[in-house]
């Protein structure tokens, strides 16, 4: 059973390859450590440099990374 959110990503990754749609994501999570953080994602961007099939089939999540638009860890308080 897939989330809706990926499901809904899922329904958007064709037009955001071929830029027909753009999608900004936010994310507020914690990271592997614990610690909280958020952050704004291009998706285009993501699709580009990222392989989502593990995160379609519910094998991974999405999380914010220092390279996306914005990132911020609510702990360290650290931020791009």
């Amino acid at each position: 059973v897939i989330e809706p959110f990926a499901q809904a990503l899922a329904s958007r990754e064709e037009a955001n390859r071929t830029t027909r749609l753009l999608t900004i994501i936010f994310i507020r999570d914690r990271n592997n450590v614990g610690h909280e953080i958020s952050g704004y994602i291009d998706y285009a961007s993501r699709l580009k440099l990222d392989d989502f099939t593990q995160f379609f089939i519910g094998q991974n999540k999405l999380v914010p990374l220092t390279t996306d638009l914005s990132f911020y860890n609510w702990d360290t308080h650290m931020s791009t």
